[in-house]
């Protein structure tokens, strides 16, 4: 048994379907429900940083 306390995601989302990052966002909400999470969205995505940003308050 391991115990698992945080989850770190780093991915890419087509310019052109900046809309998947939502689906991303609730994904990663499900899949690492409870622990502690860090997440690298790329930093010329600014509609991606502005959703993560959202999800975090």
């Amino acid at each position: 048994m391991q115990d698992i306390t945080g989850a770190y995601l780093a991915y890419q989302v087509h310019p052109g379907h900046a809309g998947l990052v939502d689906e991303v966002i609730d994904w990663y909400d499900h899949a690492a429900a409870g622990i502690e999470r860090t997440v690298l969205p790329c930093a010329a995505d600014e509609y991606a940083r502005r959703r993560w940003r959202r999800t975090a308050t």
